[in-house]
């Protein structure tokens, strides 16, 4: 009765473990497209999860798509931006 007991327990134990490890790690894909301020898709842009070393750089269209692991994520959009000759790097939080 007593190893009976014990191994319900561990049992009991093992599956909260996975559970909670199971909701811990719990992480979802953001995609979208990288444009600047006149609608064009911007290719390369740079993609930061804020915090963390994650990244990753939009395609020839301006897509991307990066796996986050929270819903409070920000992300960081880096890419240079030319109008009329003039070059500047620009740096957005969203």
């Amino acid at each position: 009765m007593r190893m009976k007991l014990y191994r319900s327990f561990l049992l009991t134990a093992a599956l909260i473990g996975w559970l909670t490890t199971a909701a811990l790690a719990q992480s979802r894909v953001v995609t979208g497209t990288v444009k600047d301020p006149s609608g064009a898709a911007v290719p390369g842009a740079n993609i930061l999860v804020k915090g963390t070393g994650s990244g990753t750089s939009a395609d020839a269209n301006g897509k991307f798509s990066i796996e986050v692991n929270s819903n409070d994520v920000v992300l960081i959009v880096s890419y240079w931006l030319c109008l009329s000759g003039i070059c500047s790097w620009q740096s957005k939080y969203y």
